[in-house]
């Protein structure tokens, strides 16, 4: 009865240890695979096309409000904290939330969208590297068309030239200075 107790032990050791290396090679997948591939971003029309109908100018304060508004039924929040841009969520894992926050420094492109370029990826009190987490974002998250993310230049272009208002009303940076306080957003065809 012995030999056959320790048998069962041996058993049950080795499948714990296969277990385990199934569990880390399936991590190690999911964080190296990278499906989309990357574009740089585009311009659907040139600056003699689009006529600017009316700017809309907002304050820090504003656009934190307007993005709670957005994002209420959401899991995810963005909010403009010391002149960053910052996205957050809460992930469970084994009954415990954990908080995790990804910073941004925003900018213009020169056809009007704005790219996130990422500085600082925090899950609990770990930082990890951004690349990563974006690759996993890009392949794992459910995001908007207009919405690229482009984890090997480490960054997010929102395409504002994409979002269509009104079925012939389109979005423009003009400007997005954090410093100043001072965000501009044109509407035109």
């Amino acid at each position: 009865m012995s030999r056959n107790k320790k048998n069962s032990w041996k058993w049950l050791f080795f499948l714990l240890l296969t277990l385990n290396v199934l569990f880390v090679f399936s991590v190690f997948l999911l964080v190296t695979t990278n499906p989309k591939p990357e574009s740089e971003p585009h311009d659907d029309f040139s600056s003699d096309e689009y006529t600017e109908y009316f700017s809309v100018h907002l304050t820090q304060s504003q656009l934190n409000h307007l993005l709670q508004e957005q994002l209420e039924e959401e899991k995810v929040s963005a909010e403009i904290i010391d002149k960053k841009a910052r996205i957050s969520s809460s992930v469970s894992i084994l009954g415990r939330t954990i908080n995790a926050s990804m910073d941004f420094e925003p900018a213009v492109l020169e056809n009007g969208n704005i790219v996130l370029h990422q500085q600082s990826f925090n899950i609990g009190g770990l930082s990890l590297p951004g690349s990563e987490v974006l690759s996993i974002l890009s392949s794992q998250a459910d995001v908007p068309d207009y919405v690229e993310v482009q984890p090997g230049n480490n960054q997010i272009v929102v395409k504002l030239n994409e979002i269509e208002i009104a079925d012939q009303y389109y979005l423009r940076a003009e400007t997005f200075d954090l410093e100043q306080d001072a965000i501009t957003i044109k509407v035109g065809k």
